[in-house]
């Protein structure tokens, strides 16, 4: 009979970097929404001499997997929350959104499935939302789940009428309002002088939080920002170091 022991080795997987120390000086934080369809455009926006945070739509195609490549490269992550726009069903958040019509239960299930699929998340902005932002019911419904799993909130403000940063400083959840949108016109000339009018803001209030989405012409602009912002004095850091308590 052989009687030796049998040893087994558990790889675990290492540690991501650190997030960096918050700088001295005026900040701009970055988001690049509706993240999660494919891998490459992760890496693209890796390749990007900048920290820029990624909100992930939760049942977008390869979610999961690009939560944990971010994850291990130190990347801050968000979940992108979808919620009922103005003008559903012709704008459609997607699947498993959050609607005005659900009530508290179906909208704690749907945002645990969230935490699933982006599990190293540690807050969260609103894909869409000028509808379901307007309440406050359904926003204080979200809000509570993100406070027990301890994620920051970001209010994306795609409504004048929104009450969600208002309800999260009521409930002492850290939080913020976005401040630019960098794109909404898909042209990289234009792109990089919304990103000159975020610097600006920096410089007059210290702070600036910028959202912009995945497509060809914001990556090229976000590369080629990198001088502005070194030239400029004002450095791109983590949202997290941003939010007001």
């Amino acid at each position: 009979l052989w009687a030796g022991r049998l040893l087994f080795a558990i790889e675990y997987p290492p540690e991501p970097p650190a997030l960096p120390d918050a700088p001295a000086g005026p900040r701009v934080a970055i988001i690049i929404d509706d993240v999660g369809r494919d891998l490459a455009t992760a890496r693209k926006i890796l390749d990007i001499d900048l920290f820029l945070n990624v909100a992930i739509l939760p049942f977008s195609h390869k979610a999961f997997e690009i939560d944990q490549l971010l994850y291990q490269q130190g990347r801050e992550i968000l979940i992108h929350i979808p919620m009922e726009p103005q003008g559903y069903p012709e704008k459609n958040p997607g699947p498993q959104a959050l609607f005005v019509n659900l009530d508290q239960d179906e909208i704690r299930r749907r945002f645990a499935t969230y935490l699933q699929r982006v599990p190293h998340a540690t807050g969260g902005n609103n894909h869409m939302g000028s509808r379901f932002t307007e309440e406050r019911e359904g926003m204080r419904t979200v809000l509570d789940q993100m406070n027990k799993n301890g994620l920051f909130f970001v209010d994306s403000l795609t409504t004048p009428r929104s009450v969600a940063y208002a309800e999260a400083v009521k409930m002492g959840i850290p939080s913020i309002e976005r401040d630019v949108f960098l794109d909404n016109v898909q042209d990289a000339s234009r792109i990089l002088a919304e990103i000159r009018k975020l610097v600006a803001l920096a410089h007059r209030q210290g702070t600036a939080v910028g959202i912009c989405h995945p497509h060809p012409e914001t990556l090229e602009a976000l590369r080629q920002s990198v001088r502005i912002f070194q030239e400029s004095g004002v450095t791109v850091v983590p949202v997290s170091q941003l939010l007001r308590p």
